[in-house]
């Protein structure tokens, strides 16, 4: 690296010290006048931008921190904060390149190999990640985010023991750690030792209220408790935190399940579709939802949604057998009372027609409720078949009538099933 003018030299050196104090946009009009005096000073470019990256501009920091490696290509420490900006934009393969070659310049340097370790955890290479974050403990034995960021690849491998102990170390070094005490939560929660999962997340709560995650996870532990409502509440939260959280919706979907309430149920895994349409487990349970309701066709229809995500899974294929059979047998009771039903207005009916043609005319209806026919005789007839005309002349009774109005009403009625 040149030697730089005394001028800038002056600049640097207060845009270094804003950048001390967090003044990040004051100390980049420094470095700025520093460039500006001598635009071969890489050590103010490669300054200004940490100021952007402090400042969350990626980007810019790219662009400055290129420039730096330019002009002084064997500079270590552009290198890593180039990989951190990578990294910040989800770029992990050239996060990882930066992370070499700043190794490759300073095999000393924990940060770099923590950092690159957590490059291949984005990259879902938990064992990489392991292997480069032990380094960076060996090499900086106090460093709290080296252990907790080997905890996570600990969580992400199912080893839980090892990620309590990494998550220890981190919360000894660092106690107000809310995403340490959070994570040990869920390490515990794995465990099935939902008590220790509330107390650690709790922790995480007071110390982090604005952590939407930290509320999901207890709710989560609460779930597994069965306090329902408690579980309901902090989903709300993080919901309330983030309106985007997909998994919130879904588990507090699976609490109102739990608890009965299917609409609230439906309206929540409804909404966790939304973010993630390939969620298999969210159509499945809001298919579970729509059967308690009875609503078999839109129940048939997310089992169907679950099965095409996930063909071979047999939960899916014996939820959408069982509905399908629950279609079936609910359609052949229908048919088996309407027959039924069909068979015995069919009997009234024949019923009525011989009482037709064995009956006489009627002459007289005494007070009694019963009928004088031709030849003397008495018969009870129910009053509501009594029937006499407007001026009182005696009538026939109207059975063919009444018969075949209720085999029409029938014929409907069996149209209608089918």
């Amino acid at each position: 690296m040149a030697e730089q003018s005394s001028p800038a030299k002056e600049h640097f050196d207060k845009g270094n010290s804003l950048q001390d104090s967090r003044n990040w946009d004051e100390a980049i009009l420094e470095y700025n006048e520093a460039i500006r005096l001598d635009p071969y000073f890489a050590s103010a470019y490669c300054n200004r931008g940490i100021a952007y990256l402090n400042k969350g501009d990626n980007d810019r920091t790219v662009t400055d921190i290129t420039e730096a490696v330019r002009l002084a290509p064997n500079y270590p420490y552009a290198y890593y904060n180039r990989g951190i900006a990578y990294l910040n934009k989800g770029d992990n393969d050239r996060a990882i390149a930066d992370f070499n070659e700043a190794i490759r310049l300073n095999p000393n340097d924990a940060s770099s190999y923590c950092n690159r370790g957590v490059a291949y955890l984005n990259k879902g290479d938990n064992d990489r990640a392991v292997t480069d974050i032990t380094e960076a403990v060996r090499l900086a034995p106090n460093y709290p985010y080296a252990y907790y960021n080997r905890g996570i690849a600990y969580l992400n491998k199912g080893d839980n023991d090892h990620a309590i102990a990494d998550f220890n170390e981190a919360i000894r070094l660092n106690p107000n750690d809310a995403i340490s005490y959070c994570n040990r939560g869920v390490a515990y929660l794995n465990k099935g030792d939902n008590d220790h999962a509330v107390t650690d997340i709790t922790e995480a709560v007071r110390l982090a209220p604005n952590y939407p995650y930290a509320y999901c996870s207890r709710g989560v532990a609460y779930a597994n408790k069965r306090d329902y409502d408690r579980a309901i509440a902090d989903y709300s939260n993080a919901i309330r935190l983030n309106p985007n959280y997909g998994y919130a919706y879904y588990s507090r979907g699976e609490a109102y399940l739990n608890k009965g309430d299917n609409d609230h149920a439906i309206a929540d895994y409804t909404e966790a579709i939304k973010f993630n349409p390939n969620n298999a487990g969210s159509h499945c349970n809001l298919g579970v939802a729509y059967g308690r309701k009875g609503d078999k066709k839109h129940a048939i229809a997310e089992y169907e949604a679950a099965l095409r995500l996930d063909p071979n899974n047999a939960l899916y294929k014996q939820n959408l057998e069982n509905a399908r059979k629950t279609g079936k047998i609910g359609k052949l009771f229908l048919k088996s009372n309407v027959i039924f039903i069909s068979t015995l207005v069919g009997i009234l009916a024949i019923g009525y027609f011989f009482i037709d043609a064995f009956t006489p005319d009627v002459t007289e209806i005494n007070s009694l409720g019963s009928v004088t026919i031709e030849n003397g005789a008495n018969l009870y007839v129910p009053s509501e078949f009594k029937v006499k005309t407007m001026d009182d002349q005696p009538v026939k009774w109207k059975h063919k009538f009444t018969a075949n109005a209720i085999l029409v009403l029938l014929s409907f009625i069996v149209k209608m099933c089918y």
